[in-house]
């Protein structure tokens, strides 16, 4: 016998920023293509070897971190309640979240969203947090946590 596993089933978490209680992001924990593109922000590597001490194979990597903490935000963001001056719903996209976000709210989103996702921590035991709940993308019932 095997194990059961259900497709599209995604943990996510719908958090608010300490100083703006009023402000919804909702942040999913990614899948197996969604982790596998943000390693791919990390691809550029080059291997040089030391011409003093020839066992020794020196690592370099290039990895521009504003690309990276903006790409894994907008990887992980599946929702929130920003409104544009007009009061319509903003949807989530690259340019919204360039646009309307604050500098302060990124840098925290980036640091929700590798919350959400332990394994980009280095943490194998991907056992649910407090603020997890097993949702549907398009019906979002999921608990608040702010921190």
């Amino acid at each position: 016998m095997g194990a059961v596993r259900t497709r599209g089933v995604i943990k996510s978490a719908t958090v608010s920023p300490p100083w703006d209680e009023e402000v919804q992001f909702t942040l999913k924990r990614v899948n197996n293509e969604e982790d596998i593109a943000r390693q791919n922000l990390f691809s550029r590597v080059r291997y040089i070897q030391n011409v003093e001490q020839m066992q020794e194979l020196i690592t370099e990597r290039e990895a521009p971190q504003g690309d990276i903490q903006f790409e894994t935000i907008m990887i992980c963001l599946i929702g929130w309640n920003l409104k544009d001056e007009k009061g319509n719903n903003l949807e989530v996209t690259r340019q919204n979240a360039l646009e309307f976000l604050e500098p302060r709210e990124r840098v925290w989103l980036y640091s929700e969203a590798m919350k959400q996702n332990p394994i980009w921590m280095g943490r194998l035991d991907e056992g649910k947090a407090e603020s997890e709940s097993d949702s549907n993308p398009k019906s979002s019932p999921s608990s608040t946590a702010s921190e």
